[in-house]
Order: structure tokens, then C-alpha cells, then sequence
């Protein structure tokens, strides 16, 4: 503090300390080692003319070698001087503790002590307007622009994120997924060394949990598409695109043939169908690879071109029919029934499959009016298009034989006996309309004499000029022209 003394007598001269107290009503201070001097100030207004007259306050003002009016600058901010015995501390109550600290009396530190708040409370105006903070445990409010990181943290929900970088509770590998309504839990992750998973749905009823699907084993082995039956499911697709490789096919199908159902429900492993098309139920119980179900007998089954090549190469039509190009080369083509083979040594034919030709323009049309099968070990039968019913006719330029064999007795050819008599008849299996017949006593010894035959219908009467007993033989054929 500043010790001003006010007297009053003023002198004039030169300012300096006093050793001694100061003349009355002029303004001193004290020096700090027992002696007083005058009060100086920067003010320079209403300076007195002469030393100040008495009962009033001034400074002197060195500038001007006066004496003013007494101002802040010279008397500073002095004040009483006084002794501090004790201090103590106490908060607002609601950030810091109301509760008085421990006294201070010498000197020392004044602690102060949080105010105690309930469990979860956060600090701060939530009234969503200007106010002076307060503490709540169930705040509301909006936060928007939040960065930085989160450490330690543990959320219970959270309904956006921008990101997160931890969740609690989930182990190396795993994967969160939602396993109620407002619950979360985590998938372990797999330890298949060297495959790939994936984690995916497979609904079985109401449960729908993710699992962690292994590609190498769900490839080789997929499960059924839409459910347990393999044709439930649908694929809408475009176009397949691959590349073949080394043991690799772009489109590669892999399973047994179903040999456990019937001829109506044994499908193909790849089956074609139109929408719509009446179902068949002649499949083969023993399995079928690839199966096409044409909806009508119109259309193409398969058409195979070469090169782009505007004519076909092979062809399976719906109508049954089988068009090639050029000609067959395979070591063996066989029918369905196995009644016919396309083998290196040639077509063959099983012994009951007979060749036969239709009276109409278009195979498969019919009627069949001639035909040729085999009638027996090295005999070929020209037929009418029924096996074994030798009624057709071989029409040829000339034919060459090491022999002429009957395919059954009296078929054109025949032989009677005459008893002491000029005549006898022979039952042929043909008619002809204008028939020719050879007959011939078959005897070395001629008895007989001149002889003759004729043909009705199919009998032959064999005459002779002498009556005998002899064997007669004829033979009949036709002679159109």
C-alpha cells in the first residue's frame, strides 16, 4: 500500500525526500527506508500559480516544475493495509461441491471437490436452447459432424454409423450377424486352411441364421436350388461364358443317373422341356443323361452345323428322324432296341428286323407293301412287308446263283406221283396271273412219254401221254409280258 500524508505547507524549490515527516497538507509518500517523498503526476491541467494554498491536494508535476491537481497517476491504487487470517473454498453445488474446504491460515493450497452426480449423468444443456449447463443421466440431444475415435467405448444399438472400427465381443475372423430382434452375435470364422467361404443364407423353416459355406465342397455338391426337389428351383440366365482347360469344362455337371423312380418320374440329369409340354412317362428306369421333351412332332431336337455352314451336319428331328449330311462313320450306331448297328463290318440287322419300304412318299407314313428279312441261316426272303410272308417280288435284270433254293416245300415248285395213271397235282403257295410251268418225269427211265401242265390258281396238274407210275416234277413262275 501507498502511505500518503497530506499537509499543509508546500515549499518551493527543488523536489527531494525528507528525512523527516512532511509539512503539513502537502502530498508525500513514503520513500521505503524511512523517508517521505513529494507525489508526482503526469497531469499538466489547472496548474496552480504559486504553491498550492492550504487544505488542498496536489501533485507535483516535474514536467512542468508545478504543483496540480492530484490525480490517479500519482496516487495509484493504494489503499488500507491489513493482515489475512484464514481462507476457505466453496463451490457452486452443482459442478463443485458446496461443502467449505479446509481453512488456509498461513499459506497452502484451497482443494476443490467435484460434486457428487448420479450414475451415467452427462454435463450439459439439453434444453435445446441457450442455459447454463446441468448434469442428467438420461440426456437427449443431437450431435452432428462427430469425428475422432472411440476407445473403450461399448454401444448397445445404434441405429446409423458412419464407421466402426470395433465391436465388442467378436473374435479374430468372425462376422456380426442380427440373431434376434434388437440382438447381434458373431459367426466363427472358419479354419479350413487354403479354401474359400462364404457366408450366406440357407433357410430350412423359420431359421435363417447365416452360415459360413465352404466354395470347394457347395460347387462340387450344391444344394438343391428352391428346396429339397432338384427341379423346384428356377435360373434366369443369359449367356455362359468360359473357357475350357485342362481337366476344366465352362459348364461341367457331376451326379448319378436316378434309377430309384419310375418311367414317368426318372428325369434326365439334364432334361429340356417347354412350358406346357404333355409329360412322359416312358423314361428309362435305368437312368437318362440328357433327355429333350419336343412339345410337338415339329421342330428340330437337335441341329448341329459346321462352321457356320447353312446346311445341316446332323440332325434329330421331334418327328423321330435322323438327318446326316454325308454319311455315318462311328465304330457302332445302334437303335434303342438294339435291332440294328452301324458296325465297322457293315449294317446289321437282328434276325426278327426285317428291311421294308413304304407305298408313300414320306418314311414313317406307311403303308408297307414290301420289305425283305431273313428267313433262314443264309436265306433272304423278299416279303410284302410282313417277316416271313414271302408274297413279294424281286424284279431284276438277271440273277446270278450257284443255286436255287425253295424257301419252303411247293413254294414255286413241286413234285406229285401218278398211280397207273396219266396225271397228278401239285399244291404251289403262290398265284400268278399268266403263269408258266416246266414239268419233268423224275426218273432216269422215261415212261411216261410226252407230258404237259397246266396252272389253276395254285394247282399245277401234271399230264402225261402213257399212264405210269412215276414221280413228276414242276416248276411255275410268272410271265407278265
Amino acid at each position: 500500500m501507498k502511505k500518503v500524508i497530506v499537509g499543509s505547507i508546500l515549499f518551493l524549490g527543488a523536489v527531494s525526500a525528507y528525512a523527516q515527516n512532511p509539512p503539513p497538507f502537502a502530498a508525500y509518500k513514503s520513500d521505503g527506508s524511512g523517508g517521505w517523498t513529494p507525489l508526482t503526476t503526469t497531469s499538466s491541467s489547472n496548474p496552480a500559480p504559486s504553491n498550492p494554498p492550504p487544505s488542498a491536494l496536489y501533485c507535483f508535476n516535474a514536467g512542468l516544475g508545478q504543483w496540480v491537481p492530484a490525480d490517479s497517476s500519482c496516487l495509484g491504487g493504494g489503499g488500507g493495509s491489513g493482515t489475512v487470517t484464514s481462507v476457505t473454498f466453496t463451490g457452486d453445488g452443482t459442478v463443485l461441491s458446496s461443502t467449505p474446504s479446509s481453512a488456509v491460515t498461513t499459506s497452502g493450497t484451497l482443494p476443490a471437490t467435484l460434486n457428487t452426480q448420479a450414475a451415467n449423468s452427462v454435463f450439459g444443456n439439453f434444453t435445446g436452447s441457450t442455459a447454463a449447463p446441468t448434469f442428467s443421466a438420461t440426456p437427449t440431444f443431437a450431435i452432428t459432424n462427430l469425428t475422432g475415435t472411440c476407445t473403450g467405448c461399448t454401444a448397445n444399438s445404434a441405429t446409423s454409423a458412419t464407421t466402426a472400427t470395433n465391436l465388442a465381443g467378436g473374435a479374430l475372423g468372425s462376422a456380426p450377424t442380427q440373431t434376434a430382434a434388437g440382438a447381434t452375435g458373431f459367426l466363427a470364422s472358419p479354419t479350413t486352411s487354403g479354401h474359400t467361404f462364404v457366408y450366406a443364407w440357407q433357410p430350412s423353416g423359420s431359421a435363417i441364421a447365416p452360415t459360413a459355406l465352404d466354395l470347394a465342397t457347395y460347387l462340387a455338391s450344391p444344394a438343391a436350388i428352391g428346396g429339397t426337389a432338384a427341379n423346384a428351383g428356377t435360373f434366369t440366365l443369359g449367356t455362359i461364358t468360359g473357357n475350357g482347360g485342362v481337366s476344366i469344362a465352362p459348364l461341367f455337371m457331376t451326379g448319378a443317373l436316378n434309377t430309384s423312380g419310375t418311367a414317368t418320374t426318372n428325369f434326365p440329369n439334364l432334361f429340356i422341356q417347354p412350358t406346357g409340354t404333355a409329360p412322359v412317362n416312358t423314361w428309362s428306369t435305368a437312368g437318362t443323361y440328357f433327355g429333350i421333351n419336343c412339345t410337338a412332332a415339329s421342330g428340330n431336337a437337335i441341329d448341329i452345323h459346321a462352321v457356320g455352314g447353312a446346311s445341316t451336319t446332323f440332325v434329330v428331328g421331334c418327328n423321330g428322324n435322323a438327318v446326316v449330311s454325308n454319311r455315318l462313320v462311328a465304330a457302332q450306331l445302334a437303335s434303342s432296341t438294339n435291332v440294328w448297328n452301324l458296325a465297322a463290318a457293315g449294317v446289321e440287322i437282328a434276325n426278327t428286323t426285317p428291311v421294308i419300304w413304304s407305298s408313300g412318299s414320306v418314311a414313317g407314313t406307311g403303308p408297307y407293301d414290301i420289305g425283305m428279312d431273313r428267313s433262314a441261316a443264309g436265306v433272304l426272303e423278299v416279303d410284302n412287308g410282313t417277316q416271313g410272308n414271302a408274297n413279294g417280288s424281286l424284279k431284276t435284270a438277271g440273277i446270278i446263283a450257284a443255286s436255287y433254293q425253295q424257301t419252303a416245300a411247293s413254294s414255286t415248285a413241286g413234285t406229285c406221283a401218278m398211280s397207273t395213271s396219266t396225271s397228278c397235282t401239285i399244291t404251289i403257295a403262290h398265284t400268278y396271273a399268266t403263269p408258266v410251268c416246266i414239268a419233268t418225269q423224275q426218273s432216269a427211265t422215261l415212261t411216261g412219254a410226252s407230258n404237259g401242265c397246266t396252272v389253276s390258281g395254285t394247282t399245277v396238274t401234271v399230264t402225261a401221254a402213257v399212264a405210269n407210275s412215276e414221280t413228276w416234277g414242276a416248276w411255275v413262275f410268272g410271265n407278265p409280258n
